[in-house]
């Protein structure tokens, strides 16, 4: 029986299984899969393989986290994947899947570290990969007010060296040689994240050209991807119209957005923020006239009357 480590977790330690992001990633890999995990951190990923019968090889630059990760795995390098020679390490090994869970933000040449991958993917073989959305409406609507505030963690995680979207995501792929086989989407909402908001900088003008933006609520892409040259696998082209969520549309993300800014005006009347939930209410209201939200924004003014 694998035994769980609490303790020695980095602080991007997350418990699989409360995860959308690392358990469509646990998906598109499958069991029994030979791996080489990049970055693997404390090892919540790592454990979750193991438990799926996978043999894992790790590359993590930091020991200081690797305790944890190394009970799982069957080789733990301790190198930077940037500088690591492959054909040294790894001569004639091929992978089943190439994994790297929030990891090619981090570098500072993930295209290099991409390419030099190829000949280490068995003939079947793939990526797996997750990357967060900089073209999140949270971060527009900061960046209209003049702010790009970096954070511990999230969107603006302060050792993010690269940020992308899904048309350099695509970008990236394409130079290096893959096409995406497999595209998932984690969303949070504007108004959801780690960057911070306030309500009065924010016009429902603004708001309602986010929701006309498919990816707006995307937190995060989760995908995999082939190399270009393994033809009738499957993998759709990246540049193609199928990239886009063919279930979003503008009027259930406008309801979505709508109700939860007036959930937050509700929260904010039972604290006493009356000016503040009235400006939520407002904003959603403009959003998506709803009776519900105008009583509460009638029942705000009576408040603030008092």
């Amino acid at each position: 029986m694998i035994e769980s480590h609490p303790n020695r977790r980095s602080r991007y330690w997350a418990p699989v299984e409360h995860n959308t992001t690392l358990t469509v990633e646990l998906a598109l890999i499958g069991t029994a899969k030979k791996i080489l995990e990049i970055g693997p951190g404390s090892g919540h990923m790592t454990e979750a393989l193991a438990r799926q019968n996978c043999a894992v090889t790790c590359v993590e630059v930091n020991d200081d986290l690797t305790s944890i990760a190394r009970t799982f795995c069957q080789k733990m390098i301790v190198s930077d994947i940037e500088q690591l020679s492959l054909e040294e390490t790894f001569p004639g090994e091929q992978f089943d899947v190439i994994l790297f869970g929030d990891v090619l933000e981090h570098l500072r040449d993930p295209a290099a570290v991409l390419r030099k991958l190829h000949g280490h993917l068995a003939p079947s073989g793939y990526l797996v990969a997750s990357l967060p959305n900089v073209a999140h409406g949270s971060v527009r609507l900061a960046l209209f007010n003049g702010d790009f505030n970096y954070t511990e963690e999230g969107l603006l995680d302060r050792t993010h060296l690269r940020f992308f979207t899904m048309k350099t995501i695509a970008a990236l792929l394409r130079d290096t040689g893959y096409q995406i086989s497999e595209l998932h989407r984690t969303r949070v909402g504007i108004f959801n994240t780690e960057v911070k908001l306030p309500i009065e900088k924010v016009s429902s003008s603004q708001l309602r050209k986010l929701m006309r933006d498919p990816e707006a609520t995307t937190y995060q892409f989760i995908f995999s991807a082939r190399p270009i040259a393994s033809k009738g696998d499957g993998a759709v082209p990246t540049d193609n119209a199928a990239l886009i969520d063919s279930g979003w549309s503008v009027g259930r993300g406008k309801t979505r957005l709508a109700k939860s800014m007036a959930r937050k005006g509700r929260v904010l009347l039972q604290q006493k923020a009356v000016g503040e939930a009235r400006a939520w209410f407002g904003r959603s209201f403009l959003l998506q006239p709803r009776i519900p939200t105008l009583l509460y924004w009638l029942y705000s003014l009576i408040l603030r009357s008092h």
